[in-house]
């Protein structure tokens, strides 16, 4: 059977402002999710999934084996990973490219994501929650019953053993204030750790605190107490509370940073949307039963639910509170989005597969690429001189684009490529790429004219037409 796990993976500082700011300029379209692959796993019980948006490549922990099925987001070609026994809660940095895998075994597997190999570290007592702070490097694993917090330093695979409260669960961070917060199930408190000195601060809470998420914008932190039919809102200025009434013994809970919106799922088939400046709620009917398991794309303002009994995903469109119904494999579990593509992967703990939900009816035109330089300056190696190749891009969807440029000597040998993040309006936007005629070594190219090819691309690897020219360096 599966082993019971937890997943809250937040954002990073520098990775969760800049994409805030990105997605506040993204005018996001509408699209009708739909089913685009269905992936087989590489072993069984798959629980939980995780994803790499960078990397584009998605983690899914099978929990009746000893492994992890890794699926190119390119391609959904897979490949696997060895870790101990029984992996369920999965995290990623996508900043160092490290995934962390909690096993039954009570260790953390940590896979190096470029070369899959791993390295085993050991944790308390049925390790159940993992988050990670890409900003500080430091990964927390909550222990259930050996009521404790491991903290292990990314860097070194170190750790330090933080105690906690009766039952620890679900854990949550803000890595604007550098907090960690961890529900105690049985204490009825969070624990809060400063993520700087490790000291620790008791919160009471309403009883049977389960899940937890916060929104970074508000430093506000939000707590679905599964005994008490309630959510807990603590304030993370001043570590006050207040209390929220939800439907009955309430699982899931995410937040729409963006929205200020806050999503409660229960066992009432209900999810309670909680808005976050007011405290006011509204109630949703779902339908079927739930499996615990949710992910928002704050982006697309959409909510996915898993529902165990019909082996659907319920899609909540929370701007017009519309839903649907999308089939996916047997028991759906774990659920994560890729907010670089959008598409949405949805574990299947009794089919041993993995559902692809994608918006291929939305970004599928590729960028238009215009007004390459042909022959720029030419450089003169002598006085340091650098040459500049201008460009023009333009997108349909995409707020920024990325540009590289590869450079090739006579013999059509590749030297170096450049890149660049450049803005990307669907009216145009005129960039550039600089070349200071080194090769990809920093060493001086010799004498003569070198041939660049100039491509783009958007957020979701859709590729523009090619653009050539060349430029002499004496």
């Amino acid at each position: 059977m599966p082993y019971s796990t937890r997943n809250n993976v937040k954002n990073t500082l520098p990775t969760f402002l800049t994409l805030l700011a990105t997605m506040l300029l993204i005018v996001t379209p509408v699209w009708a999710d739909s089913v685009v692959a269905m992936v087989p796993t590489t072993g069984t019980y798959p629980y939980r999934v995780a994803v790499n948006p960078v990397t584009n490549q998605i983690y899914v922990a099978n929990s009746g084996n000893a492994n992890v099925t890794v699926i190119d987001g390119f391609t959904n070609n897979t490949s696997t990973v060895m870790t101990d026994n029984g992996p369920g809660a999965i995290a990623v940095n996508p900043a160092t490219n490290k995934i962390y895998v909690v096993t039954s075994s009570d260790t953390v597997t940590m896979i190096d994501g470029t070369t899959h190999s791993t390295t085993t570290i050991p944790v308390g007592t049925y390790p159940e929650a993992i988050a990670v702070n890409s900003v500080t490097d430091k990964i927390y694993v909550t222990n259930f019953f050996s009521n404790t917090i491991t903290v292990i330093d990314g860097a070194t695979n170190s750790t330090t053993t933080i105690t906690g409260g009766f039952f620890p669960r679900g854990i949550a961070l803000n890595t604007v204030t550098n907090q960690i917060y961890v529900t105690n199930y049985s204490s009825g408190t969070v624990t809060v750790i400063d993520g700087a000195t490790n000291t620790t601060t008791e919160i009471t809470t309403d009883s049977g605190p389960y899940s937890i998420a916060v929104n970074p914008v508000s430093n506000k932190v939000y707590v679905a107490n599964a005994g008490s039919d309630t959510v807990t809102v603590i304030d993370g200025a001043t570590n006050s509370t207040t209390t929220i009434v939800v439907g009955t013994s309430p699982g899931s809970i995410e937040v729409n940073p963006l929205t200020n919106k806050i999503y409660v799922q229960s066992s009432s088939n209900t999810l309670t949307v909680i808005d976050g400046s007011t405290n006011a709620t509204s109630t949703i009917l779902i339908g079927g039963q739930m499996s615990f398991n949710m992910a928002i794309n704050a982006t697309a303002n959409k909510i996915y639910v898993g529902d165990a009994i019909t082996n659907t995903i319920t899609v909540l469109d929370a701007a017009t509170n519309s839903i649907a119904k999308i089939t996916a494999g047997v028991q759906p579990a774990g659920i994560a989005v890729n907010l670089a593509t959008n598409n949405v992967y949805v574990a299947n703990s009794y089919s041993n597969n993995v559902t692809v939900l994608g918006d291929s009816g939305v970004d599928t035109l590729a960028p238009t690429l215009s007004g390459v330089s042909a022959s720029p300056s030419l450089i003169n190696t002598r006085f340091d001189e650098t040459t500049t190749i201008q460009f023009t891009l333009a997108d349909n969807f995409s707020a920024s684009c990325s540009v590289a440029a590869r450079i090739f000597n006579s013999s059509n040998v590749m030297v170096t490529t450049l890149y660049n993040d450049t803005p990307c309006p669907s009216s145009g936007a005129a960039s550039y790429l600089t070349w200071n005629g080194r090769d990809n070594t920093g060493t001086l190219v010799p004498s003569g004219t070198y041939l660049y090819m100039v491509r783009g691309s958007d957020r979701v690897m859709n590729r523009s037409n090619i653009q050539i020219g060349r430029v002499d360096v004496r």
